[in-house]
Formats: C-alpha cells, structure tokens, sequence
C-alpha cells in the first residue's frame, strides 16, 4: 500500500463563513489533518502560499462584500462594529447599512441598538469628547406615536436606550428623538453624534449639509465628510464619497473630503 503524500500550506489566509485569520496547514492525502500558526512536518511537501485565500469546498470564494466596513471588520476579526460619518461636528452611526430598506427594519433590535449606542460613546471619546452627548433616532415617523405607526420604538430602541443610561452613557433626551428633527438639533449642538437606524436616515442629512452643488457653475463646489469604520483594533478613515470615475485624470476632483480624512486620522492616533 503507498503512503499518502502530505502538503504542508505556509502562510495563507484561511477563510470560514464568519472569519480569516493567516494560519498554516498540513494536508495528508486528501484529507486536512491539522490547522495552526508556525506548522512543521518533516515529511511534507511545503507549498508558500503567501497572500492567498484558503476556502473549505462548500465556501464561495466570489463572495462580494457589502462595503469596506464589513470587509475590514471580517480581515480584522471583529464582530461589533459600525460605520460612522462625520463633517463638522455633525456625526452618525449606523444600526444597519448596505440592506434592503424592508430588512433594516427588521434590523432593529435592542441588542444591535445598544451596541452601536455603545461604539458611538466610544467613537466621541477617541476624539477627545470626554462627557458626550448621544442622540438616539427612532425608526418610524414621529416614533411611532406610542405604537400608532409601529412599535420598534416601545419594544427595541426604549430598552436599549434605558440600559445605556444605566451605564453611564449620556442620552440627555432619554427616549428616541423623532428622525425629521434629530438632525437639526445635532447641527445646532445638541449632541456629539446621532445614532441612526439605516443607511439612508444617517446618510442624506450628512450628505446634504457636506456636499454643496453649484447650480450656475454646474459643479460641486464641496464634497466633504468623511467615513470611519468603528470598533475595530486599526484606525480606518476613508473619504465619503464614490470613486468619481468619470473625474479620474481631468484635474477637476475635489480634496476636501481627502484632506477632512487625513485630519480625522491623526485626530484619532492623538487621542489612543
């Protein structure tokens, strides 16, 4: 009977449905017998697979993130964390992001609301905010009028509200603000940052008070703002806008947003 041939894979990625993590591993025939960091085998064929993914059979490997934030958040290990958007002293995190409008509702619950209150705490304090003061949007319209128009406000976003404060976290409204007004009173200083329900509800306010478009010259006259991926162990900043194809090469980009997010970075290294 032959003996089997053992591959030894150095270096690579090993990809599983929720995690990757830069791991070896030892192959004997067709079968993996073993999975870890720093692995030896005498007898085996060793093969550098350096800066390649390792898939089990049943993982696909034409897997498309949602956004950076997710696939940072996978390539780092996290499981809590949030994105945030900032342009002047406006800024907001997001319960959920790149789903369905129908599933972000479906997206809030107390667990996942308290989390993001959580990080957003956090995120203030990172950059110097010692005591701040969080504003907490509610899902549905007016939020809800005591159930009249859903209850995610009564079942969800209250009880997570009402643990942060047993936490210390400061929510001076102490319920949830309706999302028509929440914004406006955080430009006017209310709070340091607003923790919305969805993607849309976080991002259009930020949008419309950075981004400002020339009617008579038909050009953007700023781009601003800026994209923080919050909770994990790096500091990941990013502009706040699309890639601009159809710009690259012409000379006509706008930095700001660029430059808000170099500044925005060495705020945050200064405050670690």
């Amino acid at each position: 009977m032959s003996e089997t041939v053992k591959t030894l894979l150095k270096n690579g990625t090993v990809v599983s449905g929720d995690i990757s993590v830069r791991e070896d591993v030892l192959i004997d025939g067709e079968k993996i017998v073993k999975v870890g960091r720093n692995l030896e085998a005498e007898d085996a064929q060793v093969v550098d697979v350096n800066g390649k993914l390792l898939f089990p059979g049943f993982i696909d490997g034409h897997t498309h993130f949602d956004g950076h934030t997710e696939i940072y958040a996978t390539y780092t290990n996290t499981k809590k964390y949030t994105m945030m958007l900032a342009h002047d002293d406006l800024r907001v995190v997001h319960v959920s992001t790149h789903v369905s409008l129908r599933q972000a509702c479906d997206k809030v619950k107390k667990e996942r609301v308290l989390e993001c209150i959580r990080i957003a705490n956090n995120a203030c304090k990172a950059i110097g905010i010692q005591e701040p003061k969080i504003g907490v949007a509610g899902l549905n319209p007016h939020c809800g009028e005591n159930g009249m128009f859903g209850v995610e406000e009564i079942e969800e976003i209250q009880p997570a509200i009402n643990e942060a404060m047993e936490e210390g976290i400061n929510i001076p409204e102490k319920k949830p603000t309706p999302p028509d007004s929440i914004f406006s009173k955080a430009i006017g200083g209310w709070y340091d940052i607003v923790v919305a329900m969805y993607h849309d509800q976080g991002h259009i306010p930020l949008k419309v008070e950075g981004f400002k478009y020339n009617k008579d010259l038909k050009k953007w006259d700023a781009v601003s703002g800026i994209n923080v991926t919050l909770g994990i162990p790096i500091i990941r900043v990013s502009v706040d806008h699309g890639t601009g194809f159809d710009l690259a090469g012409t000379g006509e980009c706008n930095q700001i947003s660029l430059v808000n997010s170099i500044d925005y970075a060495i705020r945050l290294a200064e405050n670690r």
